[in-house]
């Protein structure tokens, strides 16, 4: 039996961490493949059986690996499309469709696509959208994250997902928004990225702005970041 250890590991998660005496009864698989050195050294110091722990992939990665190009923008099209990336929250849904239907307001016209999460209902989201009226946008559930994000002229997310640092890696401009009353968990520690995270509508909307700036004084800019990162 293997188990793979391919997400973060928080220091109050007690299930990270084994006494001495419950290392040895305690149910766990016959190898942990660990997708970095890190881990093999944090699940160690952690009090999991040495000779249980194994060095190996990401899971997640391998798409962004052998099946995608980074992103080139030196063919951007007018049509200018938006990914929004829902995490597991209701509240922040709304709360991200709420600022950008005022970022998008009086703007060029964006094409959004929401990308939703396992936990939210679609229908709720739905229901919300008609009742503040938000304009032009489709669902973009099938396929891959990967496979969607290609194309896209942005990606915006709460950053609580590492999603962000794939889009960032693929070369996809990366605006991470910060929500009124939540923590921000930002996947995205990179301290000369050109935007920080945003809470408020007047920086999202200068942000959005930025890109096509940027693009213009070098096409490769965030292509160029995204094989840094």
């Amino acid at each position: 039996l293997f188990g793979f250890q391919h997400s973060a590991c928080f220091t109050n998660n007690m299930a990270f961490h084994l006494s001495h005496m419950e290392a040895e009864f305690h149910p766990l698989p016959d190898k942990i493949v660990c997708s970095g050195p890190i881990y093999l050294k944090l699940l160690s110091e952690s009090g999991f059986p040495q000779k249980k722990l194994a060095f190996g992939q990401n899971l997640r990665f391998d798409h962004t690996h052998k099946s995608y190009n980074l992103h080139d923008y030196s063919e951007i099209s007018q049509s200018k499309k938006i990914l929004l990336s829902l995490s597991y929250s209701h509240d922040q849904a709304f709360e991200l469709f709420l600022k950008m239907k005022e970022v998008l307001k009086g703007t060029m016209p964006y094409e959004v696509f929401i990308r939703s999460h396992p936990l939210l209902s679609n229908n709720k989201i739905t229901k919300f959208l008609n009742q503040i009226e938000f304009g032009n946008y489709q669902f973009a559930e099938s396929g891959t994250i990967q496979d969607r994000l290609m194309g896209m002229y942005a990606f915006i997310t709460s950053g609580a997902s590492i999603t962000t640092l794939e889009a960032a890696v693929m070369g996809i401009p990366v605006i991470r928004l910060v929500f009124d009353n939540s923590v921000t968990y930002d996947a995205l520690a990179c301290s000369d990225y050109p935007f920080a995270p945003a809470n408020s509508i007047k920086l999202i909307r200068e942000q959005l702005e930025l890109i096509g700036a940027l693009l213009e004084n070098d096409s490769k800019t965030f292509t160029k970041l995204g094989k840094k990162i």
